[in-house]
Order: structure tokens, then sequence, then C-alpha cells
């Protein structure tokens, strides 16, 4: 308090001692509160505005007024007014959804306002990343007096991030039971989304898992069986692998192809991790015919395809909605 600036006011028709704790408010400049009554005519006064504040100023006492804002007599007092208004979510969402949007996607909103106080301002919208997103809100008032708000968010192509929408009532009252709404958004693509290759030869898990037999309807060599540790090749070269990821993994075994400083540094086991021997590694069927990463230690057999082969191949996207629990 003592750095704060402060002012002594002198006033010729005398203060008293219940003047404590009054202000003095002097027009375009910053009031003053009285912290102590030294004399009938002399006080201390700190400021309540110190960024207006210059020193060494001498306001006159007609150009300052003398008010009561205390609350130690009762004058005044500040609470919180009864609540007014209602906040609902129109389309059954959550309060504070959770929305995850995929590139471009969209998703509607719909909230619902009602007010007891004629004159008060509706929705106000805040959006924390407004890079992230486009929003268009458009409200409208409907026959039976509530005001209706509709958010259109829309998320901005290859762009990945979270961001919050705030839908907030500025005139609500604290005692109302909802005041705020917030939308949480992440813009990326779902966990549970991927994509699946399909062969233009039909494959059956069997001879994913077994190899092809003399009766197979496929050629021989259109699988290959990998290597134990293998890894593909990179653009240093056929002998220089750095991939990170290891296909048929054996921890009791030296890795594939692990010749130099740079190859020896990297390439880990996933499934295999802290494991000695493949058994311990709990491969199962699943792992061995599934294409994720995760699981690139249990995968022993690929597509085969030569060095002036072309392929043609079919993606689809694809939700997981149910994981097989042995994954």
């Amino acid at each position: 308090m003592e750095d704060r600036p402060y002012m002594v006011a002198q006033s010729y028709y005398g203060f008293e001692a219940d003047d404590f704790e009054k202000t003095l408010v002097v027009p375009g400049y910053s009031s003053f509160l009285i912290v102590r009554v030294n004399s009938s005519n002399l006080v201390l006064a700190y400021a309540t505005m110190p960024l207006l504040t210059i020193y060494y100023v001498l306001i006159e006492e007609e150009n300052w007024f003398l008010y009561d804002f205390s609350s130690r007599n009762g004058t005044w007092r500040i609470y919180e007014n009864e609540c007014y208004t209602w906040i609902e979510a129109a389309n059954n969402v959550h309060l504070n959804p959770f929305v995850l949007l995929d590139l471009n996607d969209t998703v509607n909103f719909e909230f619902k306002f009602s007010t007891r106080k004629a004159g008060s301002q509706v929705f106000k919208i805040t959006v924390g990343n407004p890079h992230l997103i486009q929003i268009s809100s458009k409200s409208r008032w409907d026959e039976t007096g509530l005001s209706i708000l509709n958010l259109v968010v829309t998320s901005n192509f290859n762009l990945r991030g979270y961001t919050t929408i705030l839908v907030t009532i500025p005139e609500a009252s604290l005692l109302c039971p909802i005041t705020c709404l917030a939308i949480i958004v992440q813009c990326s693509c779902p966990a549970r989304k991927a994509i699946v290759y399909l062969s233009h030869k039909y494959v059956s898990e069997h001879e994913w898992l077994h190899g092809l037999s003399e009766n197979s309807t496929i050629e021989f060599n259109f699988l290959k069986e990998l290597p134990v540790n293998y890894r593909p090749p990179s653009t240093f070269g056929i002998n220089l692998p750095v991939s990170e990821n290891i296909y048929n993994a054996d921890p009791s075994k030296p890795k594939y192809r692990n010749f130099y400083e740079l190859s020896k540094k990297t390439g880990r086991y996933k499934q295999c991790a802290m494991k000695k021997t493949r058994e311990e590694c709990g491969c199962t069927d699943e792992m061995r015919l599934s294409s994720f990463v995760q699981y690139s230690d249990c995968r022993q057999r690929v597509r085969a395809l030569l060095i002036d082969e072309k392929i043609s191949s079919s993606l689809f996207c694809i939700f997981a909605l149910h994981c097989s629990p042995s994954i």
C-alpha cells in the first residue's frame, strides 16, 4: 500500500472522523480512497487508478466530490441478482461435449435460451483457436419467446489440434445453474479410422499364417516369408536398414543385416520388447494377420513384389467399431 500514489487533501469546510473509507471522486481523474483522517482539514488518500495519477498536482476543492461507497455504515452493498435466464442444449448434446472432427467434417449444435429480463444480451461466442475451425452462427426467436442459437462448426483442411468454443450469456446471474457451455473440439483423424488394403487376389487367413500349399489357386511366389528379425532396406542401400520396425521378430537371434553402426542404433522390438525368445512375445493369430505397426514383430509373411512389377490396389477407409479381445 505504501508504494501506491496517494494524495494529501485539504478542505476548508473540514473533514470528520467518519470520512474514513470514503472516496474523493475527481471527474476525469483517478479517485482517492481516504485511509486516514489526520485532522479536520487534512486526510491521506490512496489512488484507486494509479496509472491516471500525476504527482504534485493541486486539485482545488471545488473540483472533487466526497462520496460514501463504504459498507461500514450499510449505505450500499454488492449482491448477486436472482436467476432470470435458462440455457439448454436443444438437440440433447451434453452440456460440455467433446467433439472429434475429421478433415472438413461439420457438426451442428442448437441451444435455447429463455429470460424474464427484457432487453438482456442473449449469446456470446468465444473461440479459443479460431484458425483451426470455421464457425458460423445464427440466432432467432421462436413464437414462445425463446432465443435459439444454431452453430455450424467445420474443421479446416489439413490442420490438427484442439480448440474450445464457449457459449455464454453475459448478463446471466451466477446463481443460475448454467451460465456457460464449453464445447471441446479435436481436429484430427479419428483413432478408430483405418485404411484397409484389398488385394486383387484372395488370400485366406490360413495361407497368410501357414503359407501357400500345393492345392492353392495362387501362384507359389505370391507370398514371401520374411527372414527372422527382418527390416526393409533404406535409401542408404539394401544392406543398411534404418527402420524402427522389425518383422518376424525373435529376440534370441541377431537382427537382420545389422552390420553398420547406424543400423545398430535403430530398430526396436514392440510386442517382443524385454522378451528373450519368440515364444515369450505372445503373438496371436490376429496379431500375425494385422497390418498395424505395433504388431510388426508378429508379421511373418507379406505380399511379394518383384523390382519391375507393378501393383494396382484398392484402398478403403473404415471405422473399427469393435476390437478383438485377443489383440
